[in-house]
């Protein structure tokens, strides 16, 4: 063999063995251990949930994470994350909220290593009134206050009035208090009104008013 070639292939040997040493890569055996906490989920916030968890890799003594590459999936959807020297990374998805409720699953793996964990996420209840429709006795004087909560849906909510009633009824929005005013008395003829309320989805439901 010629001096030359020896020496390229005891550098090429060096560099191999200085690669092994440091984090390296998901293409070849990782020792140490590989682990997700517990998801965490707050919201949903306008139809959206926070979804976070903590990936932590622990090399052998005297081994560093930094730079060891980590295929993550987190709900279906894969990328690729490099650690550094702490060897942990905090992974957080945002995540619409659903009619129906779904697992959602977390999954990490470098090397032979793997790990997984799981949380159910809440589906979505449809938008509705816990009173409807609004009933005003003949005997309610004007500025009588009806009121309803509003529920399910994607807050915050918006409300309005058919314009024949506007002159008969006041409605306003406190959170998810919806108060109803009566501002007139129009006499012994019953008379209705329709209140649509409309979340920040787009959808919509309305509360028949009926009134004297």
């Amino acid at each position: 063999m010629k001096p030359f070639s020896f020496v390229l292939l005891l550098a090429m040997l060096l560099v191999a063995i200085i690669l092994q040493s440091c984090g390296g890569g998901s293409d070849k055996a990782v020792n140490g251990s590989l682990t997700l906490t517990t998801p965490t989920v707050t919201g949903p916030t306008g139809g959206y949930y926070t979804v976070s968890s903590t990936l932590t890799y622990t090399p052998p003594t005297g081994k560093d994470p930094n730079g060891l590459d980590v295929k993550v999936t987190m709900g279906g959807v894969s990328k690729t994350i490099y650690l550094d020297s702490t060897g942990s990374y905090v992974l957080t998805d945002y995540v619409a909220q659903t009619t129906s409720s779904v697992v959602y699953t977390i999954s990490a793996s470098t090397g032979d290593l793997t790990s997984s964990v799981a949380t159910i996420l809440e589906g979505l209840t449809p938008l509705n009134a816990s009173t409807s429709p609004i009933l005003f006795a003949s005997t309610d004087a004007a500025g009588t206050v009806k009121t309803t909560t509003i529920g399910g849906g994607v807050s915050p909510y918006a409300v309005s009035l058919d314009s024949t009633s506007s002159s008969d009824l006041v409605i306003s929005l406190s959170g998810t208090t919806l108060s109803i005013t009566k501002t007139s008395t129009t006499g012994t003829t019953q008379k209705s009104g329709t209140i649509t309320v409309t979340d920040s989805a787009g959808s919509k439901i309305t509360i028949l008013v009926y009134y004297y």
